[in-house]
């Protein structure tokens, strides 16, 4: 998370012109000597492929057993990967890499050695809080340019569009999306203060702002250091903007066709009170300078039993509550004062996620999009092992086995109008948006709306007017 904040200033970057030369990384002890090319490659010789990542990963031609992967849990699946690494080698008559380059290094490569024409990788894994400016930048391969129609429309891969924009440059492998952030909360601390619990509410449509409030008021003890929520900022203001039916920098055009900032709608300008309500004037949890450095007490904090709503996102309660101490309980977002019967609102921001994109003028796009389909379909026609929810299920189980936390998972990202797709987090001009100074009482939302107004219909006129 400190470094999703990081992010928000990429599109400061100066793009500069590098040539490093660097070349291609092959290591001649990796080469499998039973590999038989089916399809050759550059005169003959195989071909290296190199996916620029800042995590590591597995399974590639680096590796030859499955303990290769210190943390290896499901060796039926492991074994399946490993094999297909060795039948993709064969088909292909290459070798494929992921080089860690770290999270600064990715966007270093992508916004220079891309530029240079030399790209340090074929292919880089991005998130789209970098990958978005990337495209922007004309720094990928457009699949219609090497892809028919049919093969646009394949099955086993996600293909991202911009928003009005004409061609494709990002795609991911399919898989069911278990990345939402419900909102969280602790049973217990909802029982001791006699109140009902939430889920309740919600199933009754009585889960509101005003109900959430009040409950993170009666159960803030500041002087206890207990807290009504706690949770980064970033993601406590997408979800609110979702569950009032509202957005600061979406690309969609209105009813006129226009593309505009949504910062000074009724609906945003209600969020933002919402925010400083809960920082401020209620004081119902707290944000200082120390917090931006130290995102981790943000996030798992609530691990220590003194914090009644947080973000519940399977991660965060694996990393947060180890033991699953916590009577775990996991309700949608209340809705805002503006959502009107019956409308359907967005409940995870399509800007988070992982995708892939192939670098420009790279040789040959084509089979390096064929080596990707076929590497990550290791799982042939067995979806169930594709989509294994097992991991999400345990963690959103909680110590009372409930099997409603993950159902409420699930509905936040299982239908196409559950994903929305606000901008707000890409917008840089002199300072990245933040809300810092409404939460930290520097100014009122009126003057930071009137201050920020026109740079965020700036940024859409920019990148997307067109």
């Amino acid at each position: 998370m400190k470094k999703f904040l990081s992010m928000l200033l990429i599109l400061s970057m100066v793009f500069a012109l590098v040539a490093c030369g660097d070349e291609k990384e092959k290591d001649p002890s990796t080469t499998n000597p039973d590999a038989t090319p089916t399809t050759p490659v550059a005169s003959g010789e195989k071909r290296v492929i190199n996916i620029g990542t800042w995590y590591e990963s597995y399974y590639t031609s680096a590796h030859h057993k499955i303990e290769d992967n210190p943390k290896v849990d499901n060796v039926e699946k492991a074994e399946m990967q490993l094999q297909n690494m060795r039948n993709v080698e064969a088909k292909y008559n290459i070798e494929l890499y992921y080089k860690n380059l770290t999270w600064d290094g990715v966007i270093e490569s992508i916004n220079t050695t891309i530029m240079a024409g030399n790209p340090t990788c074929d292919i880089y894994m991005v998130d789209l809080q970098f990958g978005i400016p990337a495209v922007l930048a004309g720094y990928g391969e457009a699949l219609e340019d090497f892809l028919t129609e049919e093969e646009m429309t394949n099955e086993q891969f996600q293909n991202f569009k911009l928003p009005g924009a004409d061609k494709t440059y990002l795609f991911k492998a399919q898989y069911v999306n278990t990345d939402g952030y419900p909102l969280g909360y602790n049973k217990a601390l909802i029982a001791e203060a006699n109140l009902e619990d939430p889920y309740a509410l919600y199933q009754r449509g009585e889960w509101t702002w005003d109900v959430f409030m009040d409950y993170m008021v009666k159960l803030t003890d500041a002087d206890n250091q207990k807290w009504g929520y706690r949770a980064p900022w970033t993601v406590t203001l997408t979800q609110l903007l979702f569950s009032n039916g509202a957005s600061i920098a979406s690309p969609k055009p209105n009813a006129e066709g226009k593309i505009v900032q949504g910062l000074d709608s009724k609906e945003t300008t209600e969020v933002l009170n919402f925010m400083r309500d809960m920082y401020v004037t209620n004081g119902v949890t707290f944000w200082n300078s120390d917090c931006d450095s130290d995102w981790d007490s943000n996030l798992y904090s609530w691990g220590e039993g003194k914090i009644a709503f947080f973000h519940a996102a399977a991660w965060i309660i694996q990393a947060g509550d180890p033991e699953q101490q916590i009577d775990l309980g996991v309700v949608p977002w209340p809705t805002g004062p503006s959502v009107k019967e019956g409308q359907k609102l967005a409940q995870f921001n399509q800007t988070s996620g992982t995708f892939y994109m192939i670098a420009k003028n790279i040789k040959d796009p084509k089979l390096i999009y064929n080596v990707m389909k076929d590497y990550t379909g290791w799982y042939g026609d067995d979806l169930e092992l594709r989509d294994d929810t097992e991991w999400a299920e345990q963690w959103m189980a909680g110590s009372k086995n409930s099997e409603t936390n993950f159902d409420t998972l699930c509905s936040m990202t299982d239908e196409p109008e559950d994903l929305g797709f606000d901008l707000w987090d890409q917008v840089k001009y002199d300072e990245a948006i933040t809300i810092h100074a409404i939460i930290c009482n520097d100014c009122e939302v009126s003057q930071f709306i009137e201050t920020n107004k026109n740079l965020v219909q700036d940024y859409l006129d920019t990148n997307f007017a067109k």
